[in-house]
């Protein structure tokens, strides 16, 4: 499908119309919208990941929480030993 994707964008680069593309590739007029509109929007003929974006919760902010919690509840659990 890579190669697929790289054809509808040569084509389009061609001057191609969309509607004449999905005849010549036998691909719906949609998808190819789609292709050449990431494409032009991103500058990359690649599929767009799955799924939601990782997050890293390690910044200084949570790290330094996350210390003080330890911090605060040591003492509780010096008590209880």
């Amino acid at each position: 499908m890579a190669e697929m994707r790289l054809a509808m964008i040569k084509l389009r680069e061609k001057g191609l119309s969309i509607r004449k593309i999905s005849k010549l590739l036998d691909v719906s007029i949609m998808t190819i919208s789609d292709h050449v509109k990431r494409y032009e929007e991103t500058g990359r003929h690649e599929k767009k990941p799955k799924g939601r974006p990782e997050k890293s919760f390690r910044n200084r902010r949570n790290i330094q929480h996350a210390k003080e919690m330890i911090k605060r509840n040591s003492n509780i659990i010096e008590k209880y030993r």
